[in-house]
């Protein structure tokens, strides 16, 4: 039973390396398609790539705790003890400011949207009626 156990953790360990060297590579291509396109808002294209690696490290670092919660059970230490507590940690203050983070990203989107989108359509009426009467005056 306790093999099994050791072998879950250790499994849940590996599984936990893969998901944030995954997310970094992600976050990595993302990065380097942005840098190459040059897009007109590359801060939002920033926040966009970080959002999306924090996501990534959080379902990580959850992991990792689930096979350090067992570890602990197995091994109850000192040194156990401290390493769950700091993995625990990051993983707060990390959570902490991607929720952040996205929040204000979400409600910025949401703000550019709502307000460009009727700009640029009342915009787009104006000028359309200013040329139509001078196009109507050239062929009279």
């Amino acid at each position: 039973m306790v093999n099994m156990l050791n072998l879950i953790a250790n499994i849940l360990s590996v599984i936990s390396i893969l998901i944030i060297s995954y997310g970094a590579l992600i976050a990595i291509i993302n990065f380097l398609r942005g840098e190459i396109k040059r897009n007109a808002s590359p801060l939002n294209a920033l926040t966009t790539v970080r959002t999306t690696l924090g996501s990534y490290l959080l379902l990580g670092l959850e992991i990792l705790i689930a096979a350090d919660i067992l570890k602990t059970i197995l091994e109850p230490s000192y040194r156990e003890l401290i390493v769950l507590g700091s993995v625990v940690l990051i993983r707060t203050v990390l959570s902490f400011f991607l929720n952040r983070e996205i929040s204000e990203l979400s409600a910025r989107s949401e703000a550019v949207n709502k307000v460009t989108t009727p700009e640029i359509v009342i915009i787009d009426n104006i000028v359309k009626d200013e040329i139509k009467p001078e196009e109507e005056k050239a062929d009279k």
